[in-house]
């Protein structure tokens, strides 16, 4: 596939990153990684040379980001958002930039606590909305249905995150944050959602490089795995499905585990790394 103009778009601001907006025009670093597992991912962002009214502005300002990219002519997908951690101004001659350092949901994970209680036959999908109140982040839809009852009471006082585990381990599913949203999935199944085609054709650069983990920290077996860097595709996001074929590899259904975004609009660098592997 030949590689088009890059188009980007970092907007920094309130908690939903409503506030200033940068593009392709200034350049822009980005170092965005995202996983199945729940401790939210993490990035970094770099904005070259910003205005000395900007700088002060969000040094004192910036809470949240939402970064979003693609290829002239096709439309912005989101690549990442998160809180942000911490806001630096560095000078380094010739060039001066902002660095975010962000976490994906982590004010909602760190401060939540929740005081709950319920009574036997409550059904695990009624205690699982009333966590996901306490923590404010909305669920995002992966296809999978919550099902299951509580036979006998249940509580919950502390972290709303430490209910969450237990919640979801009683349905047998897992959770992770994706982009300030809470996904819940099979434990070694993908969600029920478009499927994206991966090949030489579609930006596949390279060969998928096998890997050889069998277990993840959360002791899920996996099967056939394989790294695999593409051009930057906002579609490949962790839990997703993807069909990818190369050269060597037989046409199959993976599912995404992490990803990796790097990219600098002034350098070479423009492309989405992944760990994917092979669903039941």
């Amino acid at each position: 596939m030949k590689a088009l103009n890059r188009t980007v778009q970092v907007k920094v601001g309130d908690e939903r990153g409503e506030g200033l907006a940068f593009d392709e025009r200034f350049r822009i670093t980005l170092d965005l990684s995202k996983s199945l597992e729940p401790n939210g991912g993490d990035g970094v962002i770099r904005v070259y040379n910003p205005a000395p009214a900007t700088r002060d502005r969000l040094v004192r300002e910036a809470q949240f980001v939402v970064v979003s990219a693609a290829y002239q002519g096709v439309p912005l997908g989101e690549l990442y958002s998160g809180d942000v951690m911490r806001t630096i101004y560095k000078h380094e001659r010739p060039e001066t930039y902002l660095e975010f350092e962000m976490v994906d949901g982590a004010i909602a994970i760190r401060d939540s606590k929740v005081n709950l209680a319920f009574a036997a036959g409550t059904s695990i999908r009624t205690v699982l909305d009333a966590v996901l109140d306490s923590l404010a982040l909305p669920i995002r839809e992966t296809g999978y249905e919550v099902s299951g009852i509580y036979q006998e009471g249940v509580s919950f006082t502390g972290l709303a995150r430490d209910a969450l585990d237990r919640v979801v381990a009683k349905a047998g599913l897992t959770w992770s944050i994706q982009d300030g949203r809470i996904q819940i999935l099979a434990p070694d199944a993908p969600s029920v959602t478009s499927v994206v085609r991966l090949t030489p054709d579609t930006g596949l650069i390279a060969s998928p490089e096998k890997l050889n983990d069998t277990e993840s920290q959360s002791n899920r077996k996996k099967g056939d795995g394989y790294s695999i860097r593409a051009l930057m595709n906002p579609k490949i996001e962790p839990g997703k499905p993807i069909i990818l074929s190369a050269e060597g590899i037989q046409e199959s259904e993976y599912r995404v585990d992490r990803v990796h975004h790097v990219g600098d609009t002034r350098g070479n660098d423009w492309y989405t790394e992944a760990e994917v592997y092979a669903t039941p």
